[in-house]
C-alpha cells in the first residue's frame, strides 16, 4: 500500500526512462489486480488515476487492461464504499469510453445494481455520509458512462432499460440528493 501511495504523490514527476514508468505501472496494475489486501488495492487505484492524469505513456499502458482494471475497481467498490474509488472509476470510463463500448451495458448494470444495494443498505437514508458519497460517486460514473454512449443509440437504449429500476428507487425512496444529480 504504501509503494503505491509512492507512486501516486510522484506521478507527475518525468521520468527519466520510460522502462521505469512501465515497471511502476505494472507493478501498480499487479497490486490492484492481484493483491488480497483491500488497503493495498485502493491505494493502487488512486495510483492509477494519477498516473493515468499525469503520464502520457501510461494511458496508452493501461489501455488494453481497462476492462480487467474497471471489473477489480467495481469489486473493491462494493467492498469498501469508498468514494474516492468512484472518482478513479469515472476517470477510467471518460479516459477510456471507446475501449469499454462492448461491454458498455454490463457496466452500467453492475453500476446501477452497486447503486441500489447502497440505498438499500442505508435505508434511503442521505444522513449515512460514506455510503451517500459512495452513491454520488455511482450516480457521476453512470453519468459519464452514459454520456460515452451518445454516439450508439443500440447501447444507450439497453442502458435505458437498465437505469429505470434505479431512476424509479430515487423516486420512491425519496432521496433528494440523488434526484438532483
Amino acid at each position: 500500500a504504501r509503494a503505491c501511495w509512492m507512486v501516486h504523490y510522484f506521478s507527475e514527476i518525468t521520468f527519466e526512462q520510460e522502462t521505469h514508468l512501465q515497471y511502476a505501472l505494472q507493478e501498480v496494475l499487479s497490486c490492484l489486480t492481484q493483491d488480497k489486501e483491500l488497503p493495498v488495492k485502493v491505494e493502487a487505484a488512486v495510483a492509477l488515476q494519477h498516473l493515468i492524469k499525469n503520464q502520457t505513456l501510461a494511458e496508452k499502458v493501461i489501455g488494453p487492461h481497462v476492462k480487467p482494471i474497471i471489473i477489480e475497481l467495481l469489486r473493491v467498490i462494493k467492498d469498501t464504499e469508498n468514494d474516492d474509488l468512484t472518482e478513479v472509476l469515472q476517470e477510467l470510463i471518460e479516459t477510456y469510453s471507446d475501449n469499454i463500448t462492448d461491454v458498455a451495458v454490463d457496466l452500467c448494470s453492475t453500476l446501477a445494481s452497486t447503486f441500489n444495494e447502497l440505498l438499500d443498505a442505508s435505508g434511503g437514508a442521505e444522513e449515512d455520509g460514506y455510503k451517500a458519497l459512495t452513491a454520488l460517486g455511482l450516480i457521476s460514473a453512470i453519468q459519464s458512462l452514459v454520456k460515452s454512449a451518445f454516439r450508439n443509440t443500440e447501447i444507450l437504449k439497453q442502458m435505458e432499460a437498465v437505469l429505470v429500476t434505479t431512476i424509479v428507487s430515487i423516486f420512491q425512496n425519496g432521496v433528494m440528493d440523488y434526484y438532483e444529480e
